[in-house]
C-alpha cells in the first residue's frame, strides 16, 4: 500500500509548422508519444491559421496528449519577424547591388516565419515557465523526462545535441 504516487508532472512541448510539414509534425509526436509512454504531453503548436482547421484533429489521433494551436499574428511576434526580415534583406540587397527592391519583398512562404518564431517564444508563450521547443525534422527516441528536468540554474535557453552526427 502505502501513499499514491505524485502525479505525473506534464512536459511542455514547442514545435512550429508551416503549411507543408503535416507529415513530419504527425512524425515528430508520434515517436515523441511512442518513446514516453504514460507522459502527460502537450504539445503547443505553432501554425498559420489556414492550417489550424486540419490541426484541429489532431487530439483525435493522438488521445494520450493535449494540443493547443497558436499563431504568430495576436502575438505580434508576427511583425518584429517581418520587421528583422526586412532589415536583413535591406542589407542583402544593398551588398553589391545599390538597391533595396528586396527589403519589402514577403517571404516565398509562411515557412520563413515559423522558422524565426524560436527567438520570440516568451512573447508567443507568456504562460509557460518552461518549454522543451522540438523541431518538425525531429524524432524522438528516447524517454524526454531527464531532459524536460535538466537544471537550467538560471539561464534563460538550453540546447542539446545533436544526437544524428558523431
Amino acid at each position: 500500500s502505502g501513499p499514491p504516487p505524485p502525479p505525473a508532472e506534464r512536459i511542455h512541448i514547442g514545435v512550429s509548422t508551416d503549411d507543408k510539414q503535416d507529415a513530419a509534425l504527425v512524425a515528430l509526436i508520434n515517436s515523441t508519444l511512442t518513446h514516453n509512454p504514460g507522459a502527460d504531453i502537450a504539445f503547443h503548436v505553432l501554425a498559420p491559421q489556414q492550417a489550424h482547421g486540419r490541426l484541429s484533429h489532431l487530439d483525435e489521433l493522438f488521445p494520450a496528449a493535449t494540443f493547443t494551436l497558436a499563431t504568430l499574428a495576436p502575438s505580434g511576434a508576427e511583425a518584429k519577424i517581418r520587421s528583422r526580415l526586412r532589415a536583413l534583406r535591406g542589407r542583402e540587397a544593398c551588398d553589391g547591388c545599390g538597391g533595396s527592391e528586396d527589403a519589402d519583398r514577403s517571404p516565398d512562404d509562411e515557412s520563413e516565419y515559423q522558422r524565426w518564431a524560436v527567438a520570440y517564444l516568451p512573447i508567443l508563450f507568456p504562460r509557460q515557465r518552461r518549454l522543451l521547443w522540438l523541431h518538425t525534422d525531429a524524432l524522438v527516441q528516447a524517454d524526454l523526462t531527464p531532459l524536460w528536468r535538466t537544471p537550467l540554474a538560471g539561464k534563460p535557453v538550453a540546447a542539446g545535441e545533436d544526437c544524428s552526427r558523431p
